[in-house]
């Protein structure tokens, strides 16, 4: 927010540093564009391979670019600055791990009572650098306690910037909704950036009942088949999309879409040469035709049996219920894999 030209944006983010992967929510204008579309827009930055993925979530139309290297997630290599490096938890709220942090006292805002630090930074913004002051208020413990809510790192609720010099310039942000939570890997969704002709529906069975397993826990069951996918072809884990379950007292099918390399080289420091997809199709299929395709689910591994489909959305027919019925009364008999 800007409170001198009353321009007030959103901008929503998921960020995951483990699996180096950052979502962002926001209007396009946010980033200075006053000529382009209002539409809401989500834009999901893969750090694995240095390709953003923009999506324009009314219409569903996707472009992709390289990750900017000066942005709220990202910032450049200190030895290139044409690479992008992703910032780490601390760097997203200060910046700059080299600043000096000083703490300023108790101060209460939005109605809550928050420790606030300051530090002066001479590098901001990065066009046009100035002396400027940034103050940080974080909720309070005690506050945080009243309010059923407790942070390892904290409680962010507001960032104050304000630049000095001839042209002033006073800047707000305003932190709702924070959480710590581990994102879903879900969130990062990139496929609808791919066309049917680079992207393949793929279909297994698990054979047995494990309704108890899977119901209570079928988010849970995802990622562990996600897990099970990508440690076999050895694709990355924003390559399998829409994964959906159905099960019933004879098996559980599992389908998802596939999708193929980043589509252009990104701007990472360790770019890796990714899977192809046909290759990597070929390798789960051998898997699981060979019934070394497991999932494992605590002590407790489901092995797939004898069959698999590869469909892409263009030119795939989907099985009827009926026939999945038919199909799983005559897979060959699989049981439990202890470990």
């Amino acid at each position: 927010m800007s409170p001198e030209t009353q321009d007030v944006h959103y901008l929503k983010e998921v960020f995951d540093y483990k699996n180096k992967m950052v979502r962002l929510d926001y209007k396009p204008n946010i980033f200075g564009d006053s000529n382009s579309d209002v539409h809401r827009t989500s834009e999901v930055h893969d750090f694995n391979t240095g390709v953003a993925y923009v999506t324009d979530v009314r219409t569903g139309s996707c472009t992709f670019k390289l990750i900017p290297t000066k942005g709220f997630d990202a910032e450049p290599l200190a030895n290139n600055s044409k690479l992008a490096k992703l910032r780490s938890g601390f760097e997203y709220f200060f910046s700059d791990s080299a600043i000096n942090i000083t703490y300023s006292g108790m101060k209460t805002t939005r109605g809550i009572e928050c420790d606030v630090w300051v530090a002066l930074k001479n590098d901001w913004p990065s066009d046009q650098p100035a002396l400027s002051v940034w103050e940080w208020y974080f909720a309070r413990r005690g506050w945080q306690q009243y309010a059923g809510k407790t942070f390892e790192f904290g409680m962010p609720i507001q960032i104050k910037i304000t630049t000095c010099g001839p042209n002033p310039m006073y800047m707000l942000y305003n932190i709702y909704d924070y959480n710590e939570d581990i994102p879903n890997f879900w969130a990062f969704d990139i496929s609808k950036c791919y066309n049917y002709d680079n992207k393949a529906f793929i279909r297994f069975f698990l054979p047995g009942n494990y309704s108890q397993l899977v119901l209570p826990n079928e988010s849970i069951f995802k990622y562990l088949v996600l897990i099970s996918i990508t440690g076999y072809t050895a694709i990355s884990p924003i390559r399998v999309a829409n994964m959906k379950l159905d099960h019933n007292s004879k098996y559980i099918l599992v389908s998802f879409d596939m999708l193929g390399p980043a589509p252009i080289k990104g701007d990472v420091r360790h770019y890796q040469t990714e899977t192809p997809l046909t290759i990597a199709k070929s390798i789960l299929m051998n898997a699981i035709n060979k019934q070394t395709f497991v999932v494992e689910v605590d002590k407790i591994s489901l092995s797939t049996c004898c069959r698999i489909s590869f469909e892409d959305e263009h030119t795939g027919t989907k099985l009827e219920d009926s026939q999945d019925v038919d199909i799983a009364d005559r897979m060959c008999d699989s049981s439990l894999c202890w470990s």
